[in-house]
């Protein structure tokens, strides 16, 4: 028995907005989701291209040396030196000439450093143009993790 006219007619309406309903719901999920995820690509990319330009910056400015001063005599007596004016002296525990090349190498072990020390040493180690850092191995310590033990091999060039 009908209640209406057109029963079938509006049973056919309701499956098919019923089917479109869902069909559009899902599209738009996923639209979505593929509107975040090119987004998170697009700024993927564009941070890959700021590091890169960051990195060739560096590379750049790096060759550069800011201060031309070149370091006179034994290489050796001068680390000791500077070791002194940071106050690092008593924490050296070995510096051993070594001859992997024709320059002038010493192999340095120092202990107990803490970061910011560690940075003081490679700024004034920096400032020479003829000496270069061949090695730089540093180990953080187990005992307390906010010093490092950094072993170290410095070449001075002629």
């Amino acid at each position: 028995m009908k209640i209406f006219k057109y029963e079938k007619e509006l049973e056919i309406f309701f499956i098919l907005l019923t089917f479109f309903l869902i069909f559009y719901w899902t599209y738009i999920i996923f639209e979505n989701g593929i509107i975040k995820y090119k987004n998170l690509q697009i700024e993927k990319i564009e941070k890959y291209y700021k590091i890169n330009n960051l990195v060739s910056q560096v590379k750049i400015k790096g060759n550069k040396r800011i201060h031309n001063i070149t370091l006179k005599g034994s290489l050796l007596s001068n680390f000791q030196k500077i070791a002194k004016q940071v106050h690092l002296e008593n924490k050296i525990l070995s510096i051993k000439p070594d001859s992997l090349s024709k320059n002038e190498n010493i192999k340095i072990r120092l202990e107990s450093l803490d970061y910011k020390e560690l940075i003081i040493l490679l700024k004034k180690l920096e400032k020479y143009s003829n000496i270069s850092i061949k090695t730089l191995l540093i180990r953080k310590r187990f005992d307390n993790p906010q010093f490092v033990d950094i072993t170290l091999t410095i070449e001075k060039t002629s």
